[in-house]
């Protein structure tokens, strides 16, 4: 097992006041696969053996990273992008696959880095700029059913009742308080 990796999670319990960790992700699952990935899992299974951990899991890009670790290894969670623009890791059946398995999905990118949410019409980011008119449809949508962006988006992700958790960022304890009050 990494000793190194045990130690910092030591220093940060202690850092924190605490005995153990709920999770801890792996960001690539490349980090899983190889010699490199078994030394990576087996350090991360120890944390999890001796308490520190409760749960390991691994976050993904798309779900075709699912299909080279499920055989060498069945996370506790997985967090995964899940949007209205981007519905693979649905589309996919991993929702229902990881549900029946007992493993925990947590939705990130739900506003899509915040582009769902603060897209004008008239203002938009180059790199997005061929997303335009998919844009101006999701717009059109969300005015037309009377319903804010911010709403709309969280009630996409809620509807999905195999995800176990939203992960969201945010700029202030405003933007948070609106979250949690559309979410509940």
């Amino acid at each position: 097992p990494n000793i190194p990796l045990e130690k910092k999670i030591l220093s940060i319990l202690k850092e924190l006041k605490i005995k153990r960790i709920y999770a801890l992700l792996l960001h690539d699952y490349k980090d899983t696969i190889g010699t490199m990935g078994s030394l990576n899992l087996e350090a991360l299974k120890s944390l999890k053996k001796k308490k520190l951990v409760s749960k390991i899991g691994l976050s993904i890009y798309d779900p075709s990273e699912l299909e080279k670790v499920w055989k060498i290894w069945k996370p506790d969670i997985v967090q995964a992008p899940l949007n209205v623009f981007d519905q693979r890791i649905y589309q996919s059946n991993w929702l229902k696959k990881l549900n029946k398995n007992n493993i925990e999905v947590h939705v990130r990118s739900c506003f899509l880095q915040g582009l769902l949410v603060k897209y004008e019409n008239n203002r938009l980011y180059k790199r997005f700029e061929k997303w335009k008119n998919l844009l101006n449809e999701w717009n059109n949508w969300c005015n037309k059913n009377k319903i804010s962006r911010l709403a709309a988006c969280i009630n996409f992700v809620k509807k999905f009742k195999n995800v176990s958790y939203l992960v969201v960022g945010v700029e202030s304890a405003q933007q948070l308080e609106q979250i949690v009050k559309i979410f509940n």
